[in-house]
């Protein structure tokens, strides 16, 4: 059994993962939000799922993924780009 206090720094360590997970859930959040919003609706593409706003891909901002979820996280990430 690990004993956290023999761990430097376990403390910032164990809020930083703390502070990485709560990131992830508002990301994974907030795509499904912009998701519903703009009415997208993920398709298989080949292997992956995509998600696309816009004609096509030169065009558009698109997000994919292994599943519709992760790629609905990828675009979320994608409409945040500059």
């Amino acid at each position: 059994m690990v004993n956290f206090n023999d761990i430097p720094n376990a403390g910032y360590i164990a809020d930083m993962l703390g502070r990485a997970a709560d990131l992830t859930y508002q990301a994974a959040e907030r795509s499904v939000y912009w998701a519903t919003v703009l009415r997208l609706v993920p398709y298989k593409d080949g292997d992956k799922w995509c998600v696309l706003y816009g004609d096509d891909l030169q065009c558009g901002i698109a997000g994919f993924g292994d599943t519709p979820e992760k790629a609905v996280i990828a675009f979320d990430i994608a409409w945040s780009k500059p």
